[in-house]
Order: structure tokens, then sequence, then C-alpha cells
């Protein structure tokens, strides 16, 4: 009833958890409280029954001992009995009132006894030792134990009425605990959860937030999906357009390397017809064909030679394109097929192979021949080229291998000369004509035909 009155059967918090166990323990004290009255006063019980039971007998013996002839028992117990009944006479007269003296005697001795504190009581002597006593010592021993139960008694009904009083107290002092502590407690409880209401009502508040904000999140995460999905198709797109790109770009280097080929086998044939056109070069030409074993129908041997040239422009380039394709024209005549192998660094030039190092006189002689020999290592396989970008009327009239004659030259394998113009190209002349003739030999020799 106090829990369903003080919380309105509402679920309690911690704090009033730990109040209801202390009611709980002070219910607990009184009820173990009520309990010791009640022994107390079922041992009051006890002993007042007692004590009527013992008035009873002391009554009856009494009684008995009017009726008794005093003469006889005293002759039968003896002098010594007679003189302790003479004494007992002078107290007991025979009134109804001589028999309260008793008490009245031992009243002395049971006021030493402490009221506070529970007097055992002697327990009643049995029947044979009852018979062993004279009738009036037995009377007084009956009296005496009526007196100290009627003590016991008093004591009980004492304490009864200490315990009567502790327990009042203690209703008090639980009935001050509640006025002064569990109101001021309750209170705070109800301050707390207010204040937990209200931080509810903000925890609520911030979860609607939150929940605006996942809202909010998968909205954009599914317009993100969408974007990723279109961007996914693009970029399916645009690797099928980059394959169809790349398949494109793989047509157009075909396309470009036959384009390469065709520029090739075009200057293979414009070389052609310029030897052609020339009286000079066609009859040496013819002569060759006419007194070499030239079969057309035979299969050319392939014979690899390699070119180095240390400095690339585009007139070294034309170069070596149009000398390519004359000396491989001429190398027919012996049924051979030329194949020029381009070397970038004088570390990729082979020793087993012929080599051809293509020198542009630009200023003195031998500074032009030693700056393109330098890395290249010496030896009878290789031959130094020198073009000379002028005209027929200003070519030198002295060749270079007589010119060139230090010792740095000896190693050297062939020392030839050229003439070539922009604008002509490589023209018919004899300086032309002898370089053709002793380059073919040189490449028929180092290639070990």
């Amino acid at each position: 009833m106090i829990m369903s009155f003080l919380w309105g059967g509402s679920k309690p918090s911690k704090v009033e958890g730990i109040a209801l166990d202390e009611i709980k323990w002070l219910q607990t004290s009184l009820q173990q409280g009520m309990g010791y009255v009640d022994l107390l006063e079922s041992n009051s019980e006890a002993l007042k029954s007692a004590v009527e039971s013992q008035t009873y007998t002391t009554q009856k013996l009494q009684q008995e001992w009017r009726s008794c002839n005093l003469k006889n028992v005293l002759t039968n117990k003896g002098t010594q009995t007679e003189e302790t009944s003479n004494s007992e006479d002078i107290g007991c007269s025979g009134d109804a009132g001589s028999w309260e003296r008793f008490p009245d005697e031992d009243h002395q001795s049971s006021d030493m006894h402490d009221e506070n504190t529970e007097s055992a009581v002697d327990p009643p002597p049995k029947q044979q030792d009852l018979q062993e006593y004279p009738d009036n010592i037995l009377v007084k021993l009956l009296v005496n134990n009526q007196t100290v139960l009627m003590n016991q008694a008093i004591v009980n009904q004492k304490a009864v009425q200490n315990s009567t009083q502790w327990l009042q107290n203690l209703q008090q002092q639980v009935g001050t605990w509640f006025s002064e502590n569990f109101e001021s407690s309750l209170n705070e409880q109800e301050k707390k959860y207010k204040s937990l209401e209200d931080e509810k009502n903000q925890l609520s508040k911030t979860c609607k937030d939150l929940e605006e904000e996942k809202n909010r999140l998968i909205k954009n995460c599914k317009e993100h999906q969408l974007e990723k999905d279109q961007l996914s198709k693009k970029c399916k797109k645009l690797e099928e357009e980059n394959t169809q790109l790349i398949k494109k770009c793989k047509e157009l280097e075909e396309g470009k390397k036959e384009i390469e080929r065709l520029k090739k086998d075009n200057d293979r044939l414009s070389s052609e017809i310029n030897y052609m056109k020339n009286p000079a070069m066609t009859s040496s030409y013819s002569g060759r064909y006419r007194y070499s074993s030239y079969n057309p129908v035979q299969q050319n041997k392939p014979v690899t030679t390699q070119v180095y040239c240390p400095r690339k422009s585009e007139l070294t380039t034309n170069v070596v394109s149009e000398l390519s394709s004359t000396l491989q024209l001429q190398m027919l005549s012996w049924n051979l097929e030329l194949v020029m192998q381009m070397c970038d660094m004088p570390s990729q030039i082979s020793r087993s192979l012929p080599v051809i190092v293509i020198c542009l006189n630009a200023s003195r002689l031998g500074t032009d021949v030693s700056s393109a020999l330098q890395g290249v290592p010496a030896g009878p396989n290789v031959a130094v080229l020198i073009f000379h970008h002028k005209d027929l009327h200003a070519l030198p009239s002295q060749s270079s291998d007589r010119v060139l004659t230090g010792p740095e030259y000896k190693h050297v394998g062939a020392i030839i000369d050229m003439a070539y113009l922009t604008t002509k190209g490589m023209y018919s002349c004899e300086m032309n004509n002898k370089a053709l003739e002793t380059l073919i030999e040189f490449i028929k020799t180092h290639s070990h035909l």
C-alpha cells in the first residue's frame, strides 16, 4: 500500500529501490520484534498457567494439611521433626491469613534477582523426592516455587513492556525518517526524473534529426548510385570507342608501315629511274649485268650491312635513304639482297659485319672524320663514306684517302668520297660511280661471300 501510494504504481528508480530495500529491512525488523513480543507473551501465558497450577496445588495441600492430624505426624516423624513442626506452628496458626506470610518471608530473596534479567526456575521436585519431606516443608517448597514463578512472570511482563516500548520507538524513528529524509529524497528523485525526461526529449529530438539526416543520406546515395550507373554506361561506351580507336590506330600503323614500304619502293624506283637516266652509270650497270652471273629467276641471297651516322639530321636521313636504294639496286645484279642495319650508338656495331660510317664534310676534313670515327671500333670492316655537299665543279681534285695519312686512319678498311646536293641528290659523276663500285666490293669482301 505504501509503495503504490508513493510511486503511483510506476516503476521505481535506482535510488528509490535503495529506499525500498531500507523500508523492507525496517519491516523485517518490526516483524522480528513482533515475533519476539509474541514469544514473550506466550512465555508469560505459560508462566501464568504454571503459577495457577502451582496455586491450585498449594491450596490443595493446604486443605490436606488442615485435615491431617498434626500429632500423628509429629509422632511418626520423630523428635527432630517435632521441633521443626513446633517452629512452623508459630508461623502457621491455622488461620487463612497466616499462610500469606510465606511469600513475605521469601520476598526478600526474590528481590535479589535483577528485574531486567531472566531468572532461572528450579525444576519441581519429583514425586519420590516429595515423599521424603514432611508435609509442612513440602508446602513451603511449593510456596517458594509459586513465588519464583510469580517473579518470573513479572520479569517477563516487564520485558514485554520494554519490547513494546522499543517497537513504538522504532515506529516513531521510521516515521521520523520518512518525514525528514524520504520526502526530500523523493523530491530529489522527482527532479532527476524530470531531468531525465528532458534529456529523453532531447535525445528523441536528436534521434529525429539523425533519422532525417539518414533519409537525406539515403537519398543522396540513390542519386550518387544513379550517377554512378550513368557514368558506368558512359565509361563502357568510351571503352568501346577506345577499342575502336585502338583498332583504327593499329590499322593506321599498318597503313603507315605500308606507306613507308611504298615510300621505300618509290625511292628505290626513283633511284632506278635516275640511274637509268644517267648514261655513264647505265653503261656501267649494263656491263656488269652483261658479264656477271646474274639470273633474275634465281632467288637473291641476303647480305647485311651496318650503317652508323653520329650526327643525325634531315640531310643525313635523305643521304642514307638514297644511298640504301642505290646500293640495293646495284646489289641485285649480283643476286644479292642488301639489308641495311642502322646503328644508333657505337656499342651496337658488330665486328663480324661490314659497317659504313657516314661523315658530312662541313669544315676541315680531318676533324670531321675523326669526330665521325670517335667510339667506333677500328678494323678492316669499317668504311668511312665522306659526303661532299658541293656541286661538280667544286669537288676536291684529290681523294680523301690520300689526304688522311695519319696513323689513326691506317686501321680503317676504306675511305670513300661521294658527292651530294640537296637539289640533285646523288648526282651522276665520276666520284659517285667510283664510290659505288668501291662500296659494293667492300660489302662483298667483308660479308664473306
